[in-house]
């Protein structure tokens, strides 16, 4: 009993230890993001004056000047405003003439997610990194490489992350690649755009937006070709075009692989996309697969269909149809194109992505001019916002599930539709297929356990694809007693059980074995240990207070009156 009430003490303790300092973090991450452009020594005087400084990246440029980005609370940027700095007075001029060398950005992203202007690549970096802040529960930033000049190729996964069923379920991967032209340059801002639309939208309880993010990891790069982007140029800063650049079927691609379209094999290499859609600009159409003839010819206008042509017609179609500047072309009837019967290309990023990741990629053309006017973003978001909403929820259509034997370890296959040439693999057991509304006979074949190669027989199923929902297929490989079950009830969607559901809870009841033993010696040191370093932790957020380097919301007569008074300003 003794030590009962010693764990919950502990516990009480602990938990206002961390309520304090959760508070106080929720105040200091309303932060801004700080870009200063000073020479080296200033730089230094300012990382020694400002306890904790935060900086979130820095380089050093012509002339001993450091060019830093700093994330600030409150007190912080005082503190700088404070400091015997001195900028040179070209610095002076440039900070006027470009935002970009000095300014205040909140933390917290705008409301309205409708893009007005483009952002450049640094703004692109902070805009990423606030909205990481602001939705830490749903968004993962991950750099996946570096461009010619160094710049970092960022890519924003959303999803939510904290679903505990999570682990349990079937979950598709989906990507969006823009900007991988540097003068194409809608799509970018369009993805920007995109990514806080769907943050809000889970946030705000949006139905169709809520869905996505709870049942699809959706991964979004919005340039692929920052150096590109800067220049205004079609190339990167090697002079390679990157839908130039990746392995072709029909044609040996000799040009050097480029650092960007590396990062972008890698990066599909390590995951398991399964819908996947590429943005450009110099025209209004969705193409689709294949880009490539096998004549190598570089010109003229004969299609050359995929083996899932009637697939990649109907994600096209769902893509542009609900696009009515697109699906009114007089140009590509219904808004859409196969790619060698528009012009033919090889080397490019769609082809590949089907082929050799059996992910299924479309290429968007979003606008006749391949770099509008900032002011014109807005009526481009008007027309591809449901659009790029609708592409998406395609990934939750098709086949999918479980490969296993009969103790559950994952195996190998592969996976065959009938009147299909193109099959697909299952990674870790899991496997997708993309396939258009429609009846199918679906083939699960060279069934092997990877550690043991035991291999088995092959399946066949039925399947019946729709327009809204995947179809789930589970293969569980029987034992010669035992018959497998063809469904998991994880495997569905998440969906809120009703209040009068009943469930099983398997309890463990205390060891009865006469000699098992309480150590009680060692669990009073292992309370006095958890106790002191709690102890310990409270010492030091309240020394930090004291010191005002964090604000606690509480403690003292200025915050209690002003509340969160500090938390507000900075958004």
């Amino acid at each position: 009993m003794t030590h009962l009430v010693k764990s919950i003490l502990i516990v009480i303790l602990f938990l206002i230890s961390l309520s304090s300092f959760v508070s106080s973090k929720k105040i200091t991450e309303e932060s801004f993001n700080v870009h200063i452009n000073i020479d080296e020594e200033s730089y230094k005087k300012v990382e020694k004056s400002i306890p904790f400084l935060e900086t979130i990246h820095s380089n050093k440029g012509p002339g001993n000047n450091v060019s830093a980005e700093l994330r600030l609370n409150a007190k912080q940027l005082e503190i700088l405003r404070e400091s015997q700095v001195i900028f040179s007075s070209s610095i002076e001029k440039q900070v006027k003439r470009n935002e970009l060398e000095y300014r205040l950005r909140g933390v917290k992203p705008k409301d309205d997610p409708t893009p007005n202007s483009y952002h450049t690549n640094q703004q692109m970096h902070t805009f990423l990194m606030n909205l990481v802040s602001e939705y830490p529960q749903l968004t993962k930033i991950e750099t996946i490489g570096k461009s010619v000049n160094g710049v970092p190729l960022e890519v924003i996964t959303i999803h939510d992350f904290n679903n505990k069923q999570r682990q349990d379920r079937i979950i598709p991967q989906f990507k969006y690649i823009a900007n991988m032209h540097g003068d194409e340059t809608v799509g970018r801002e369009l993805m920007l755009s995109f990514a806080l639309l769907l943050c809000q939208g889970f946030t705000n309880g949006e139905e169709e937006l809520a869905n996505l993010v709870k049942n699809v990891e959706i991964s979004i790069l919005p340039s692929m070709n920052p150096d590109g982007f800067a220049s205004l140029r079609r190339v990167n800063a090697n002079g390679y075009d990157l839908n130039r650049n990746f392995k072709d079927q029909y044609v040996e691609n000799k040009t050097p692989l480029q650092p960007e379209t590396l990062a972008v094999i890698k990066w599909s290499e390590a995951n398991h996309f399964v819908l996947s859609a590429n943005f450009h600009g110099g025209a209004v159409v969705a193409n689709y697969p294949f880009d490539g003839d096998k004549s190598g010819r570089p010109y003229g206008n004969t299609p050359n269909y995929s083996p899932d042509q009637d697939t990649f017609l109907w994600l096209s179609l769902n893509y542009a149809k609900k696009n009515p500047v697109m699906s009114s072309s007089s140009e590509f009837p219904q808004g859409i194109t196969n790619g060698a019967a528009w012009y033919p290309l090889y080397g490019g990023m769609q082809d590949w992505n089907y082929l050799w990741r059996d992910c299924f990629e479309i290429t968007v053309e979003l606008s006749d001019i391949k770099n509008p006017q900032g002011n014109t973003l807005a009526e481009y978001w008007k027309q591809n916002k449901e659009s790029i909403i609708n592409y998406l929820k395609k990934v939750q259509t098709g086949i999918r599930g479980r490969i296993t034997d009969s103790a559950g370890n994952p195996l190998d296959a592969t996976i065959s539709v009938k009147g299909i040439s193109k099959t697909v693999k299952a990674v870790n057991g899991k496997y997708f297929r993309m396939l258009s509304p429609g009846k199918y006979t679906i083939e699960y074949s060279e069934i092997k356990n990877p550690k043991t190669n035991a291999t088995y027989e092959s399946q066949t199923k039925e399947a019946t694809t729709t327009e809204e929902n995947a179809v789930y297929i589970n293969i569980v490989v029987p034992d010669k007693d035992a018959s497998a079950p063809l469904t998991h009830p994880s495997d569905s969607p998440s969906v809120a059980l009703p209040s009068n559901a009943s469930s099983s809870v398997k309890t463990t009841q205390p060891s009865s074995n006469p000699n098992s033993t309480d150590d009680t010696s060692s669990s009073g040191k292992a309370f006095l240990i958890i106790g002191l370093t709690l102890l310990f932790i409270g010492g030091v957020i309240y020394w930090a207070a004291k010191k005002k380097y964090i604000n606690l919301p509480f403690g003292n007569e200025n915050n209690r009156k002003s509340g969160y008074q500090l938390q507000t300003s900075a958004v």
